[in-house]
């Protein structure tokens, strides 16, 4: 999706939100994830989240320990992560804009 990004999207129309983007699909698929979970759906046999950080039954929510993180940390770091590729991706394609 980077590739396909500086091939195709190079002319978007850039704001100063446009780095939030990112967060839309990471967000909406949590809430897929934690509804499909209030409903009792079960990605794997003995798993009801598919991956292990979403686990809020196991981890908590706010939990914060030596070896464990809660749901809400996990989603933090995540948050952080993506708002940072968003933030390199636009500067990479500023930089593309000015040299065509």
């Amino acid at each position: 999706s980077i590739v396909d990004f500086f091939i195709f999207d190079y002319k978007m129309k850039i704001t100063k939100k446009t780095f939030l983007l990112g967060l839309v699909t990471p967000l909406l698929y949590f809430g897929f994830v934690i509804l499909c979970t209030i409903i009792g759906i079960r990605f794997y046999k003995d798993s009801f989240v598919p991956y292990f950080f979403l686990d809020y039954k196991q981890f908590g929510w706010f939990t914060l320990g030596t070896d464990i993180f809660g749901v809400f940390y996990w989603i933090i770091l995540q948050i952080i992560l993506v708002l940072f590729i968003s933030f390199f991706l636009i500067f990479f394609l500023k930089k593309r804009k000015k040299n065509t």
